[in-house]
């Protein structure tokens, strides 16, 4: 959180009171990039470091990825999203989340437009090309089951927010979208 944001004043009626004494109000949102499997968000979440998927190695060890499961994953990684939300933080997400009832389940969990849907666009072709771990190769001559958008589904979603075509847009074009997008919402300063 920058000391920008602690400066604003809230407006919002929709805070929780102790969040609006602090002022953090205005300036709270998630958003919430998702895309396929293996490497397909866009090389600007590698870049920061998003790719490493830490909750499935830690609070969500105890899950696969059955629909069920998958689900669950998301609905841990919402939870643990609007804890750090409800303290002021500004929280970026990058999930593979394939189902749209998990992505509005998760969008419930916050104050109206303080969710911002990312849709980070990438074919197939792109994918299997970003992949540096195979994964696609191997769901392919079926060694994983329950792939994203192979042998498992994938909802596009019907209205994000954001739709960033990751084959068109370079790194640095992606990320001025993003920010475009929450300077528009009023979410983060000029």
């Amino acid at each position: 959180m920058t000391d920008a944001m602690t400066e604003s004043t809230c407006k919002a009626a929709d805070c929780d009171k102790t969040v609006r004494a602090k002022g953090y109000c205005d300036r709270h949102y998630r958003s919430w990039r998702k895309g396929k499997m293996g490497k397909p968000r866009h090389p600007s979440c590698n870049e920061a470091g998003c790719g490493k998927a830490p909750l499935r190695r830690g609070l969500c060890a105890d899950l696969g990825f059955s629909p069920r499961d998958r689900g669950e994953n998301i609905r841990r990684a919402g939870e643990v999203a609007r804890l750090f939300f409800e303290q002021g933080s500004l929280v970026l997400c990058a999930f593979v989340s394939p189902y749209r009832r998990d992505r509005e389940s998760v969008r419930a969990l916050f104050p109206s437009g303080r969710f911002i849907e990312v849709f980070v666009d990438a074919s197939i072709a792109a994918c299997r090309a970003r992949d540096p771990k195979g994964l696609y190769q191997r769901a392919s001559s079926g060694q994983l089951a329950d792939f994203t958008g192979l042998s498992a589904p994938y909802e596009r979603p019907d209205t994000p927010d954001l739709t960033i075509d990751s084959e068109r847009l370079d790194v640095a074009e992606a990320a001025d979208l993003v920010i475009a997008q929450l300077r528009s919402a009023a979410l983060i300063g000029p």
